[in-house]
């Protein structure tokens, strides 16, 4: 790979994406604001296309176009449905691309299909790089990810500069798949974090606990986490700004239940998470907020907690 934007007048590669939803939205500014050159595909969320569009990108018609006109090609879709759509058969990215393209895939996605994409890429001249982010919407805004890379630090290190526009660390998983491994891994941790703190919130208003009170008591102690610091805020002041919105945290606690059933005989935490959030979903709407679960747990009648006394 050329090592591209080393010097005053390096030409810095033309990026296509696909997937400007929340996160894709904020790495296409980022991008925009080190003033690489960007093509996006249309979006159902006109209003996001529209407004990169204003800021400079350049929107085709669709990905084969897009992966046939760019140097890299990133994606940032909901999950591996959505992944293996667009990269697969003779209208997909894969087949779109020319020989040296370079796709860096940002989606949650399943590790196993990372790698049988990479084979089919490879095959063609291309490589396929597995970059999913780490931390929330404002920081991909803000060029501030964390990004999870499948490759080793020397195998990645000509896109080095196109990182750093992006991210504020990088951590290298070695090989390709290792990347979505890792987060997939890192989203269960965090997820059924969220899970616990709705429902404890959730416990806690329905017993009439004071939830500030509880918020300072857990954040000094062994309770303590940055999921803390960012759902109880949120819960007690009903402020649902978007963060993941539950159809996210089905799918990515989805994916660590499929794992975590391949790899270990009895599985406890990632079902139990999976579940609270598929109720929300049930209960609201795919797209409402991951803080919302904590709304969809309210009882829908007012008992009085029972006493102490016999």
């Amino acid at each position: 790979m050329e090592s591209w934007d080393r010097g005053p007048n390096a030409r810095k590669p033309t990026i296509g994406f696909v997937g400007v939803g929340l996160m894709g939205y904020g790495l296409c500014r980022s991008l925009l604001r080190h003033d690489f050159p960007l093509q996006v595909v249309a979006h159902r969320r006109r209003d996001r296309v529209e407004d990169l569009v204003q800021r400079g990108a350049a929107e085709v018609s669709d990905a084969a176009a897009l992966a046939g006109s760019v140097d890299i090609l990133m994606t940032c879709l909901l999950g591996p449905d959505d992944v293996g759509a667009v990269m697969r058969g003779k209208d997909g990215i894969i087949a779109g691309g020319r020989p040296d393209l370079t796709i860096f895939d940002c989606t949650t996605s399943d590790p196993d299909l990372t790698i049988e994409l990479a084979g089919l890429a490879a095959a063609r001249g291309q490589t396929l790089i597995d970059l999913p982010l780490a931390l929330g919407p404002q920081e991909a805004l803000e060029g501030k990810s964390n990004l999870i890379v499948g490759a080793s630090r020397d195998e990645a290190a000509c896109y080095q500069p196109l990182f750093d526009a992006i991210s504020q660390r990088q951590f290298f998983a070695g090989t390709v798949g290792a990347g979505h491994r890792m987060k997939v891994l890192n989203n269960s941790l965090t997820m059924c974090q969220w899970a616990a703190i709705c429902e404890t919130f959730a416990t806690a208003r329905a017993s009439g606990a004071d939830l500030e009170l509880l918020l300072e008591i857990a954040s000094n102690g062994g309770a303590a986490s940055r999921a803390l610091t960012i759902l109880g805020p949120r819960l007690i002041a009903n402020d649902h700004t978007a963060l993941a919105s539950l159809a996210v945290c089905s799918k990515d606690t989805g994916l660590y239940v499929d794992m975590e059933n391949r790899l270990l005989d009895r599985t406890f935490m990632g079902p139990a998470a999976r579940t609270l959030f598929d109720h929300a979903i049930a209960e609201l709407q795919p797209d409402a907020n991951c803080t919302e679960a904590y709304t969809a747990l309210q009882p829908t009648k007012t008992e009085k907690p029972p006493g102490r006394g016999g």
